[in-house]
């Protein structure tokens, strides 16, 4: 299993991955009810403010919008660029800016569909290196990448697989490392979501042990654990409580663990 983890994950990239997926971006668009159409005949007028500007002159196809960009802060960016770049001293109408901010997030999700679509289709080439090794043979469904990775543990685990696993002489261009990128940070949600689907299982099993208890009878909904807790602490913690609390006789595995 890729796993790259010596930095913690950033609370920007966590909320991200919380996301992804995974409609990812689609998740906040979706919340958002303005009409797309409206917003996107807006998005090209030239006539919002005195520099007759529009927003597709300095969002045109050489500068896409981040496909990471967090969907909440879309309207005060969006207020931002009229401002500044539009050059109004009027702000927008409320309607008009929801439109627009439907507009920016369905472009966003249309590249992130894209990237993530390019990225699945150079993890099944056997062309990226120089062995016919692919991306998706070392990592098919039963061996995703690790749910606890960050964006760095991300590009470093794709450049050292892409360098060691395929052996490829070249170094991935800027555009292909991110749709690979994309593409592993989707797997990388996907476990996460599947190992907490079964955590939540396992959490409420008594027959972990063989005194009957789960771990939820020492932590209810009333007594949550310490947030700030890392990986690390929580496995060790985890071991102990398990073999002690619940007074499990060979312990856990270390996929039930994870």
């Amino acid at each position: 299993m890729m796993r790259v983890r010596e930095a913690a994950p950033s609370a920007l990239f966590l909320a991200f991955v919380v996301l992804a997926g995974f409609g990812m971006v689609l998740a906040g668009a979706e919340e958002m009810t303005g009409p797309a159409d409206a917003g996107k005949t807006l998005f090209h007028r030239k006539d919002l403010g005195p520099a007759g500007k529009s927003c597709a002159d300095c969002h045109g196809q050489d500068k896409p919008f981040d496909w990471r960009s967090d969907i909440a802060g879309t309207p005060g960016k969006i207020a931002g660029c009229h401002e500044n770049c539009q050059g109004s001293e009027k702000a927008l109408s409320a309607e008009d800016s929801k439109s627009l901010a439907a507009y920016v997030a369905k472009l966003r999700k249309a590249r992130y569909d894209a990237l993530l679509a390019g990225g699945a289709k150079l993890a099944a080439s056997k062309t990226l290196g120089t062995n016919g090794k692919t991306c998706s043979a070392c990592h098919p469904g039963e061996k995703k990448i690790g749910w606890d990775l960050d964006e760095d543990g991300i590009l470093a685990g794709i450049e050292m697989c892409h360098s060691d696993c395929i052996e490829a002489e070249d170094v991935l261009a800027a555009g292909d490392l991110e749709k690979l990128t994309v593409w592993a940070t989707a797997q990388s949600t996907a476990t996460r979501r599947a190992f907490e689907t079964q955590g939540k299982a396992l959490f409420s099993d008594a027959t972990l042990g063989t005194v009957g208890k789960s771990c939820a009878s020492c932590h209810p909904s009333e007594k949550r654990f310490d947030a700030g807790i890392d990986r690390d602490g929580a496995e060790a913690g985890i071991t102990m409580c398990v073999e002690n609390c619940l007074a499990a006789e060979d312990g856990l595995d270390d996929e039930k663990t994870e």
